[in-house]
């Protein structure tokens, strides 16, 4: 696997985390109701350009396919799109995604894959859209911003794949647009399953003033495929450091890096404890328990139990700090 300036990489991932820009590249292992990997931009283009009888020989890509179907079926292309894009099951290789120091995602898929992966109870990790909560530093939290919407929007929010209207967003929310590229600009960034032809958007947040100023390194996913190295030194002169990888090879080197957290690390640490001393082991369910009688009938002379130490209702005497010296000293 090609990683130019790889520790480079892993030095600034430790101090300053990680931020993503994913394309449709991201979530090829990713599979929709019909048990369909999510298309890519040329397969999905001829499916609609079959869908709505669009004439094949005009060679339409998939943003003017697009607009042209916008201007007399928005409504049925874009129930058309939730269906095709709405991830049903994905590879669990995915979920090592959670594990990582991300701080930003921002995408122009509208899947809903990042979703489903943090929904999950194995993540540690919440993931939050910025569209419906705002952007707000949040802890275990990863700000998520989707250009193109979502098929998790409400009907009537507008899904795109249009590069102007991409543009158009911008130029109508210049503060989303400030704010992106500021997101861009504070760690190390992983261009992750775009193309060429997202180069319009890569170029104008990279270009930004904010993105320009911070001279934060970016990195550019190629897909280990003949057809795609003729691209790489485009992508150089672009001022991307290159990573020669699959989705799922890459996914996985990541995982293994010192920056990655352990998600089982300290899970069971007390597993043994409390095997051995079951009626004295305070796990967290009784901690988060509310206090099973009122303390005053422990100052009545009631034999202590559990609850009356959690509640921290009970003064400790200096017997307990005499105690608990002796403990930390190991005697």
């Amino acid at each position: 696997m090609r990683f130019d300036h790889e520790e480079l990489f892993k030095e600034l991932a430790k101090s300053y985390g990680i931020n993503l820009f994913l394309g449709a590249g991201f979530s090829v292992y990713a599979y929709n109701n019909n048990d369909e990997s999510l298309p890519l931009g040329d397969d999905i283009n001829q499916r609609l350009i079959k869908l709505f009888s669009l004439d094949n020989n005009r060679k339409l890509n998939l943003s003017k396919t697009c607009q042209k179907i916008k201007l007399d079926n928005s409504d049925i292309l874009e129930k058309e799109l939730k269906e095709i894009y709405t991830v049903k099951k994905f590879d669990e290789e995915y979920y090592t995604i959670t594990k990582l120091p991300i701080k930003n995602i921002v995408t122009i898929n509208i899947d809903n894959l990042l979703e489903k992966i943090y929904d999950s109870p194995r993540s540690s990790m919440n993931l939050s859209d910025t569209t419906i909560y705002g952007s707000l530093e949040k802890e275990k939290a990863v700000s998520l911003y989707k250009l193109h919407g979502s098929v998790t929007y409400p009907i009537g929010s507008r899904m795109s794949f249009t590069e102007t209207e991409l543009t158009d967003l911008f130029i109508k929310d210049s503060k989303l647009f400030e704010l992106v590229s500021y997101k861009l600009s504070t760690a190390p960034t992983i261009f992750w399953g775009t193309r060429l032809n997202d180069n319009d958007t890569m170029q104008l947040l990279c270009n930004s003033e904010a993105y320009s100023k911070s001279l934060m390194q970016k990195w550019l996913v190629v897909y280990p495929e003949e057809k795609n190295k003729a691209f790489i030194e485009d992508y150089e002169d672009l001022g991307f450091y290159i990573i020669e990888a699959d989705t799922k090879e890459l996914i996985e080197y990541l995982g293994k890096q010192s920056f990655a957290k352990n998600v089982d690390e300290g899970k069971n640490i007390y597993k043994e404890y409390r095997e051995k001393y079951p009626t004295s082991f305070i796990c967290n369910e009784l901690k988060k328990s509310g206090v099973k009688r009122p303390v005053v009938d422990f100052f009545a002379g009631a034999e202590p139990i559990i609850s009356d130490i959690v509640s921290n209702n009970v003064s400790k005497t200096s017997y307990y700090f005499i105690l608990l010296e002796t403990i930390l000293k190991g005697i």
